[in-house]
């Protein structure tokens, strides 16, 4: 049978029309040759059709042959290829040879049929391929061969990624070779392990399974199908088209997707890139499927294993008792936990049975239920004593579930206990707790009422339904607006649901709530929200009858204008007669009169100091943000004003903002006017300084130089000093001071300055 041979001739300087074979063996040998003369022409004819070799001249109208063999091997490596030339140097063989050519042929212009070069073709094409096929196969054998070892000595998932990649990249076969992990949500493949020749190739291209391009080569198809896919041809196959560009740039010529399946489930892609064209024989895609299962398998079983690892892992710093038996109940195994709870060794508890755990008290039929029920192939869950090797008793919730094989037969029992005696300590704590409370609740002196957040009334206690006049059954089919008449119920609903879980709002309410009988009564409240297991939150508020208060306040206020007008009236009659003597008399009755006017004077400022005290007392306390600095700055500037003077000086931040009464303003006031009246110095040396203290209050500070206040004024100001028969009128400034304060949420403080005068510290909650 002939051999026929298909020669693409490049070059336009000899005719290989009619080569001939003189060579024996060859002498049935056929040659068909197609020739161009440029090498731009030569390159597209190889590309388009099947050549069994190449030959070519040295020098061509469009390039050189050298440049034409360095084209051709670059795609494909195998295709014999020769030079052709009239006359050589050692320069140009080596530059042929670097090229990669298969012969060096010189040929003349003039010669017929070129038999040498004849022979060299056919000695080139005519190599047995099989032979050549063996040896690629026992290459990827080998490769094959040193992956298994790699995966059966790898432990985790990275390092059999790693090492797979590193194997194949090395070898002769490929070029690179990467593992890409599919991400389902987004249909995108990202790579997790690569080695070889890569130059950022991943991080250019991108890879999807959906239905766009990028999902047409060989990888995408390769997780769709969960079969090799191969890419022959990468230069000119239309698939491989978006990632074209970066694969040629790097030498890649083919490309195999090899899916890693096991049991059905997806491990990943396994991608592997040749620098020739037809790179992948069939017995070479069969091996590297069979590879793909291999590694796939490797990851399944690092993966179980692993799982086996964390379960054990988990188990064994589990705060549970964990122990497991034998299907008789002897205990082949006990956690670290098991050991701290029971007080057990391992060593002491395996082999023996977990009655050493059981009181001698303890009822045998539970344990007789027990056993029933798992040996029944059902799972055990209730509470148990325990007694530990010390003898100490402990409460535990037991699960006990059975343990089968791959028949359903019972071959063992895992327990699982969890040392619940604190909980039942809480329990019993609790259930006492709340037995208290509930005599606690029944008995306050103050109604108390539970709601939801529309006013559904969920508990009253005794004193409300006293209050109310209403039984506890009825109020509990009432709501909060049947009763509450002093706010509009739109804003009660509104102020419930504003309420943050845990806050406590006081509401002192103007209006009245209304008795079964029809009438009214003033009341004061403390509300809280509380957030329960219950799927709303409840409301507990707090309700006094301020009756008596509001009839006290009316009176102290009457007697307030009734002293007030006559004690003004009276007031103006004696210092008008006592004007009067001052100015008609002379000596000592001049001065006796003086000393009555001013008397008067200090008389009329008391009861003006009264007034405010009474003002700041009966009225509801009304706190607002304010700015403490700005506040005690202008303060001093009023009273540095009056004085003419520059004698007292305010350091500190310059804004500080605190809740407090609309008239602290009045406090300082008086502070900081006692402080220069009372200074005996020629140089009064008065300084306020505003700080933040360490547990987050607003504190004022005002130091003189002056005498000490005397202690029972000293007591005024820090509240120790009680209003009785004996207290003088002298010190209401310092009670005006210490109300204002304490209507604020403030505290006073009073020591000694150094070396002389006061200190009076004033402090409020700063706002967060």
């Amino acid at each position: 049978m002939p051999t026929s041979v298909s020669v693409l001739h490049v070059g336009d300087h000899i005719s290989l029309e009619a080569l001939s074979v003189p060579a024996d063996g060859h002498e049935n040998a056929v040659f068909t040759v197609e020739t161009v003369s440029r090498m731009r022409d030569g390159l597209e004819r190889f590309a388009a059709d099947e050549f069994d070799c190449i030959v070519t001249e040295r020098r061509l109208p469009d390039g050189s042959g050298i440049e034409l063999i360095e084209t051709v091997r670059n795609c494909s490596p195998s295709v014999p290829l020769f030079l052709c030339t009239t006359g050589h140097s050692s320069e140009c063989v080596r530059e042929a040879v670097a090229a990669g050519v298969t012969e060096y042929v010189p040929c003349e212009p003039d010669q017929d049929a070129y038999p040498l070069l004849a022979t060299q073709i056919l000695d080139a094409v005519t190599q047995d391929p099989a032979a050549e096929r063996a040896a690629k196969l026992e290459r990827i054998t080998t490769v094959i061969r040193d992956l298994n070892q790699a995966l059966v000595h790898a432990s985790t998932q990275s390092e059999i990624d790693r090492r797979v990649c590193e194997i194949l990249s090395q070898s002769e076969s490929y070029l690179f070779a990467w593992i890409g992990e599919h991400n389902l949500e987004s249909n995108t493949v990202t790579g997790r392990a690569a080695a070889g020749v890569e130059a950022d190739y991943l991080e250019q291209i991108s890879i999807t399974t959906d239905e766009e391009p990028t999902a047409q080569g060989p990888t995408g198809k390769a997780i769709r199908t969960r079969e090799l896919q191969v890419m022959q041809h990468v230069p000119e196959d239309p698939a491989y088209e978006p990632w074209r560009e970066q694969a040629l740039d790097r030498g890649y010529r083919s490309s195999a997707s090899v899916p890693l399946v096991y049991d059905g489930t997806l491990y990943g892609v396994l991608n592997v890139y040749a620098d020739r064209v037809e790179a992948f024989e069939p017995n070479e895609q069969e091996l590297l499927a069979e590879l793909g299962e291999t590694i796939a398998y490797a990851l399944d079983d690092v993966q179980i294993r692993e799982e086996l690892r964390r379960h054990h892992r988990a188990i064994e710093q589990a705060a549970d008792a964990i122990f497991i038996t034998d299907v008789d109940g002897t205990i082949e195994y006990v956690n670290p936990a098991f050991e701290t709870i029971t007080g057990y060794t391992s060593a002491e508890a395996i082999g023996r049975k977990p009655n050493i755990l059981q009181p001698d008290d303890v009822d045998d039929g539970y344990y007789e239920r027990l056993w029933t029920t798992i040996l029944d192939g059902e799972i055990w869950d209730e509470s148990i004593i325990n007694e530990t090797k010390a003898g100490r008793r402990y409460h535990a919730e037991q699960t006990i579930t059975p343990i089968t094989d791959g028949a359903g037969e019972i071959d063992g029992f895992v327990a699982i206990q969890r040392d619940i005696t604190e909980r039942k300590q809480r329990e019993r704590d609790l259930k006492r707790s709340r037995s208290r409370l509930r005599v606690l609740f029944d008995q306050a002196p103050d109604g108390i009422v539970v709601h939801d957040v529309d006013g559904n009334v969920l508990d009253v206690n005794e004193a409300l339904a006293e209050m109310l006049g209403y039984t506890r059954a009825e109020l509990l089919s009432m709501d909060v607006p049947e009763f509450e008449c002093g706010i509009d119920e739109s804003t009660l609903r509104e102020r419930w649901a504003s309420m943050e879980p845990g806050m406590v709002h006081k509401i002192e309410v103007d209006g009245r709530h209304r008795r079964a009988d029809g009438s009214t009564y003033p009341v004061e409240a403390w509300i809280s929200r509380i957030t329960t297991d219950e799927p709303r939150d409840r409301f507990v508020a707090f309700v006094r009858d301020i009756t008596y208060r509001k009839h006290r306040i009316r009176q102290l206020q009457v007697l307030d204008r009734v002293l007030r007008h006559n004690l003004n009236n009276e007031m103006a009659v004696i210092r008008g007669y006592a004007e009067t003597i001052e100015d008609a008399t002379h000596g000592a009755v001049s001065t006796y009169a003086r000393d009555i006017v001013t008397a008067c004077d200090q008389l009329l400022e008391t009861a003006r100091k009264e007034r405010e005290i009474v003002q700041v007392v009966s009225q509801r306390p009304h706190c607002t943000e304010i700015d403490l600095a700005e506040t005690i700055r202008e303060t001093a500037d009023r009273l540095r004003a009056h004085d003419s003077s520059d004698r007292i000086e305010v350091r500190g931040s310059d804004s500080v903002r605190v809740d407090a009464t609309t008239n602290v303003d009045r406090a300082f006031e008086e502070l900081l006017e006692n402080a220069l009246v009372h200074n005996d110095r020629s140089q009064p040396e008065i300084s306020v300084e505003l700080t933040h203290t360490d547990d987050g209050a607003v504190s004022v500070r005002i130091a003189d130089n002056g005498p000490r206040i005397p202690p029972e004024e000293a007591c005024i100001l820090t509240g120790e000093e009680q209003v009785d028969p004996l207290s003088h009128g002298s010190g209401l400034g310092l009670w005006l001071v210490y109300w204002i304060v304490e209507r604020s949420d403030g505290d006073i403080r009073v020591e000694s300055n150094d070396p002389r005068g006061n200190v009076i510290e004033v402090t409020f909650p700063s706002i967060s």
